[in-house]
């Protein structure tokens, strides 16, 4: 890290405090580069980390519905990042889709793969581990304004 101009002394960090976007983002780009990982490796980063989060387990425990979940997750990504926002488009269980959008958030076109596998992660939680596959539609690095993704179980 030290290469990109970047130190960080884990003896000092403080782990619930906000650090900059920039940072994971770095880490990420270090790890792929060092561990010479995949994007399939990066997407599982994502959805370990939907499986991890604090955040995303309290939340889960509260609300049952799908409906209950998606009106909520806005708000939950406001206390997990300090810019940018989720917006849930549209929801349709009959046809078992939920379309979801990130403005705001175009930190590097890693992060789209990390979100991909962070909204499969959380997913499997809210169908119960259905058979679910997540696509990308819109992506700010290939000049949208807005990432986009359909998240698709059954």
């Amino acid at each position: 890290m030290e290469d990109f101009g970047v130190f960080v002394d884990p003896e000092n960090v403080d782990p619930g405090s906000w650090i900059k976007i920039g940072l994971p983002a770095l880490f990420t780009l270090a790890a792929k580069d060092v561990f010479d990982w995949t994007e399939e490796d990066i997407y599982e980063l994502g959805r370990f980390e939907a499986k991890i989060s604090f955040i995303i387990k309290v939340f889960l425990r509260h609300f049952v519905s799908k409906q209950k979940i998606l009106s909520e997750a806005p708000k939950y990504w406001n206390r997990h990042f300090d810019f940018g926002e989720l917006e849930i488009v549209e929801l349709n269980e009959e046809k078992g889709y939920v379309i979801a959008r990130t403005k705001g958030f175009a930190v590097s076109p890693l992060s789209c793969i990390i979100h991909k596998g962070y909204f499969h992660g959380i997913s499997e939680y809210m169908v119960r581990g259905d058979m679910v596959k997540v696509e990308e539609t819109k992506c700010v690095h290939e000049g949208d304004e807005y990432n986009e993704f359909i998240i698709k179980w059954n």
